[in-house]
């Protein structure tokens, strides 16, 4: 029955992550990850960056999906296929609950299932064309295989765990940091003792599996072996980044993003879901308790260790407490369910189910907010150095201008921006687009985007009459389009009914 309802409930998730999945403007990363996956899209090979991207799991799961949509090459996608990938793991991050449904109660499960499928921050990054939720997924599946195999060991749950590891770091290098959580919480859950009497034959052929997995991912399926010797020092590049690169936040900054209110309402968008994970933990991990269940310890001293470690870095963006987010969302599935149990021995078991629906009512409700009408909102706890919807009409003013021209979409459009992403993106299908972080020798070109502050030494070293148009990058970034003006003024024309190529 728990099975079955967290199919059903699967299937409300999936309609929630697919609808109007390329209604929000692209994010910069987002951009990042679409150029490089048109890499493999067009070359069909792969190389590990050690600096920057992450690993490949997303792009070569991306490749399928394109490949189904009849898109070949980078100018050809668009944001629902990229998107669809985060989405199907979003949906089966919520399938996952079955494997972990005897360790979090009865109807712990489908509980569970609900508040995954529900969480604003985890749907909304499941509309992201960014490795969290494909990283979530396999940590999840990790965590669940590795339940799977403390309740009977097997060869099978044992690779299964050791596949999920592997994947984990094909995903991203931050894989590291959810290991020491695990291992902290393994401990303090299970014991030394118990560990010391573990089937270590079983755990070895599951370590061996991880870094085969791992290894055939990061080499391009052993096509760039040098890969490797990248990946062997990225642990250093990374190290270093944690001190910030200009994303350095104060350490309290995560519970910020989780307790303040925000225009979706007075409290964060993910309050009733802590406040019933709070309930699994105060009532079931405690050995004390006639129900202790050790699953629920399990993960909720991996979330806090997990939280805590990125607490204490000074990196941070919103989406890396999503691991910490998705534990505390089967956690409140399992506080749902105890609640139940206790309330059920004094014939009010309804006041539960009560409890529960309005905990899942005020975390859907702030899910639709904030992957709706507050997308790209700056109230949105979510939103992170967001581009604006106004560049979408700014580069629709430069595509109908460019139409207008003789040579349509081959016409020369130069970018001088210290700042210019996701713009590749969006003049993807330009093939004579040239990008400068510095002033060229020759900016002259029948459309120039720059910002601000560099128009005013830009103008003067432009040939002829230019009209110029004002863009939103992202909050606090403007940017300055100057058009040939016989361009400009076809489009306005043509706009106006007044004709026009």
């Amino acid at each position: 029955m728990s099975a079955g309802a967290v199919v059903v409930i699967a299937g409300f998730g999936l309609w929630a992550r697919v609808v109007d999945l390329g209604g929000r403007p692209m994010h910069t990363d987002e951009a990042v990850h679409a150029a490089k996956f048109g890499e493999l899209l067009s070359t069909g090979a792969y190389r590990y960056d050690p600096q920057e991207y992450h690993g490949p799991i997303l792009y070569y799961f991306n490749y399928p999906v394109a490949w189904l949509r009849g898109q070949r090459t980078l100018a050809e996608l668009d944001e629902v296929t990229l998107r669809l990938v985060p989405a199907i793991f979003g949906v089966l991050l919520v399938l996952l609950c079955i494997l972990a449904s005897d360790g979090l109660g009865r109807g712990g499960a489908a509980w569970a299932a609900a508040f995954v499928a529900a969480s604003p921050g985890l749907l909304f990054y499941s509309r992201y064309y960014i490795q969290e939720i494909p990283f979530v997924f396999f940590t999840f599946l990790l965590v669940g295989a590795g339940w799977r195999f403390s309740r009977r060991p097997s060869l099978g749950w044992a690779l299964v765990a050791g596949a999920a590891a592997g994947l984990m770091v094909a995903s991203k290098e931050t894989c590291i940091i959810h290991w020491f959580a695990m291992g902290v919480a393994l401990l303090l859950t299970v014991g030394v003792r118990r560990l010391w009497g573990a089937p270590w034959g079983l755990m070895a052929a599951g370590a061996g599996c991880a870094l085969l997995v791992a290894v055939s991912w990061l080499t391009g399926f052993f096509t760039h072996p040098g890969a490797l010797a990248d990946a062997a020092q990225v642990w250093l590049h990374y190290g270093a980044r944690a001190t910030g690169e200009g994303h350095e936040k104060p350490w309290p900054w995560y519970f910020e993003i989780l307790v303040r209110g925000w225009r979706g309402g007075r409290f964060g968008p993910e309050a009733a879901m802590l406040a019933m994970a709070c309930v699994a933990v105060v009532r079931l991990a405690f050995p004390a308790c006639r129900h202790h269940r050790p699953l629920v310890v399990f993960l909720a001293i991996y979330a806090a260790v997990s939280l805590a470690v990125y607490c204490a870095i000074p990196y941070k963006t919103p989406w890396l407490m999503v691991g910490s987010l998705h534990a505390a969302a089967v956690l409140a599935g399992a506080g749902v369910a105890e609640l139940l149990r206790v309330l059920r021995r004094v014939r009010v078991g309804w006041i539960a189910v009560l409890v529960g629906v309005l905990a899942l009512w005020q975390t859907g409700r702030a899910a639709r907010l904030a992957c709706g009408r507050l997308a790209v909102d700056q109230s949105n706890p979510y939103v992170y150095s967001h581009t604006t919807r106004d560049l979408v009409r700014f580069v629709g003013n430069i595509r109908d201008a460019a139409a207008r021209a003789p040579e349509g979409k081959a016409t020369v459009v130069k970018v001088v921006a210290p700042e210019y992403w996701p713009l590749p993106w969006y003049l993807r299908d330009f093939t004579s687009v040239g990008y400068w972080s510095a002033m060229p020798q020759d900016p002259v070109a029948p459309i120039v985007v720059t910002t601000p502050e560099w128009a005013e030494s830009l103008r003067p070293r432009l040939d002829g009459k230019y009209a110029m148009d004002f863009g939103g990058l992202r909050h606090g970034v403007v940017l300055v389009a100057f058009i040939r003006q016989d361009l400009w003024d076809a489009m306005v024309a043509a706009r106006s009914g007044g004709g026009g190529r």
